[in-house]
């Protein structure tokens, strides 16, 4: 499992036309699906990354996840997805990758085996950190890779401003350096790693936390078998014509993958199937 975390990033800022050119996201969309509006936020939930990043983890909405804001003393009430992961496989090693504080303390996996804080916005920490993972023979089961520099908070978050698409650009380029590193591994053909992209909100000019279009726009990615076309497609195709709430996402669709059963408030596109 490779989970990516984008912070800020817009569903509709790629895959149209005059947007960012991201050759790594567009390679995993086109072997896999796509879900361009996936709503984070809502009457009871702010699009601040706390209560985005804790749905995404959980499945749950803030009122039952407990994350309402980005104070480092709320703490999880759901269990994050790794968890129950560990909880399946006992043997199982889940890692997190963040330069964000809440993503590597109260926010993280309680039973996490590697806990790495790179520095302020340097992606290419991260990005190491998580090549250096891939490179051993028995690579952590799930990781959380997060990318910070989209949530710019400057400029505006429109998906044509030149300044926001840099920084879109500028992560895909991080990520095209681990995925190189994934299909470099001596078994890749015999493994299977389900790779999936999302983010915890959107923005609007150079802010985010309220409920318009745009800071409730996030999206969703799912790819298991990026160069690796024996493995049999989980989901494909471009899902937005059905409305995805960010309950939906992430941990609904990880569940079904692994064949585990689905507790949260989720429900993942029923075209997905193990």
């Amino acid at each position: 499992m490779l989970l990516i975390g984008i912070d800020g990033l817009r569903g509709d800022a790629i895959q149209c036309q005059g947007c960012a050119q991201t050759p790594a996201m567009s390679a995993l969309i086109a072997g896999g699906a796509f879900h361009g509006n996936v709503l984070a936020g809502g009457p009871l939930q702010d699009t601040v990354s706390g209560p985005g990043w804790s749905t995404v983890f959980t499945g749950f909405w803030a009122d039952k996840h407990g994350v309402t804001s980005n104070n480092t003393s709320l703490s999880l009430n759901k269990p994050h997805v790794f968890d129950l992961i560990k909880q399946a496989w006992p043997t199982a090693t889940t890692a997190v990758v963040a330069d964000w504080e809440n993503l590597t303390t109260n926010l993280r996996p309680k039973n996490a085996n590697f806990v790495v804080r790179n520095g302020a916005k340097n992606s290419q920490q991260a990005t190491n950190t998580v090549k250096e993972w891939l490179s051993w023979t028995n690579a952590p089961t799930a990781i959380f890779y997060y990318l910070h520099n989209v949530d710019s908070h400057a400029a505006s978050y429109a998906p044509l401003n030149a300044f926001y698409q840099s920084k879109i650009v500028g992560e895909d380029q991080q990520i095209q350096q681990v995925l190189n590193a994934l299909v470099a591994r001596p078994n890749y053909a015999n493994e299977e790693w389900l790779i999936v992209v999302t983010s915890d909100h959107g923005g609007l000019n150079s802010g985010h936390g309220g409920q318009s279009a745009g800071e409730r726009d996030t999206l969703l990615i799912m790819n298991n078998n990026y160069r690796n076309p024996l493995k049999t497609s989980y989901c494909r195709g471009n899902l937005s014509g059905t409305t995805m709430l960010q309950a939906d996402g992430a941990t609904p669709h990880i569940l079904d993958f692994l064949g585990r059963p689905n507790n949260t408030e989720g429900h993942k596109n029923p075209s997905c199937r193990n």
